[in-house]
């Protein structure tokens, strides 16, 4: 009997700016990425969102009222720092992009009108990676784990942490040399052993 089958998390992008037409523009744009995409009216509730769950990628306009992408991307930064940011401009000038670049740590700069194919084009790469990173983390992590088990019986068990695979993938033990590797090891030991 197997248990549900985990699925991972969805890439989640968040789009942000003041002009409805333009997140529904950028909503159809990137609709058949493999990502949820969710939109934010403002830099406030920008930050909101950033505050209350993973967002994986960024875009933001830099001209927006009270809270402007510039700051939004500071604030990005500290808030969300591992959230890609993505900045977007119809007034792009060098001392913007630089800013924006060294403030906020921004990987990519659009100036609008978007040229929706290159657009949609730098995102499925950014997700891709977001996905790639997510796969190898995940190994990485079930390496290190497992590492540190091994360790772990090989310090307090010489000789337990000797685990090989069968021709069917399963886990293969000697069970008489784990025994005996843990009969001497203490109390919570031998109740594991039946000892």
């Amino acid at each position: 009997m197997s248990g549900p089958v985990s699925r991972p998390d969805p890439v989640t992008v968040l789009l942000v700016d003041d002009e409805a037409p333009i997140l529904r523009a950028l909503k159809r744009t990137l609709g058949d990425l493999p990502a949820e995409l969710i939109t934010a009216g403002d830099g406030a509730q920008a930050l909101a969102v950033l505050r209350t769950r993973r967002v994986d990628v960024m875009v933001a306009d830099i001209d927006m009222p009270q809270l402007d992408g510039l700051e939004l991307v500071r604030a990005a930064r500290r808030e969300s720092p591992l959230t890609y940011r993505i900045l977007m401009t119809g007034a792009a000038t060098m001392d913007r992009t630089i800013r924006a670049i060294n403030d906020g740590e921004v990987v990519r700069f659009f100036t609008k009108p978007l040229e929706p194919a290159a657009f949609h084009e730098e995102m499925k790469t950014l997700v891709e990676r977001v996905l790639r990173q997510r796969r190898e983390g995940g190994q990485e992590t079930r390496k290190a784990r497992r590492e540190a088990l091994y360790g772990w019986l090989a310090e307090r068990f010489a000789g337990a942490e000797r685990i090989e695979r069968a021709p069917d993938g399963g886990i293969e033990l000697d069970l008489g040399r784990v025994r005996q590797a843990l009969a001497g090891a203490g109390v919570a030991a031998r109740r594991v052993i039946g000892a």
